[in-house]
């Protein structure tokens, strides 16, 4: 019995320190705070200034 209930305490107290380790780790991300992709504002920018040259001048850009 004694053997158990070390174990289970092993167990349990490993896990206590992964789950508080991953909170601190994660913890910016529970804050809502995301890093900035700058592919993807050069792609929206890209896509942006396309679709405004498409409209202005009725035509595609670069390819007609």
């Amino acid at each position: 019995m004694q053997k158990g209930l070390k174990a289970f305490f092993v167990h349990f107290f490993v896990t206590v320190f992964f789950v508080i380790a991953a909170l601190a780790y994660f913890y910016p991300v529970l804050q809502g705070k995301v890093i900035e992709q700058s592919d993807i504002v050069q792609f929206t920018g890209m896509a942006k200034e396309q679709n405004d040259f498409r409209k202005k001048n009725r035509r595609r850009a670069l390819l007609d």
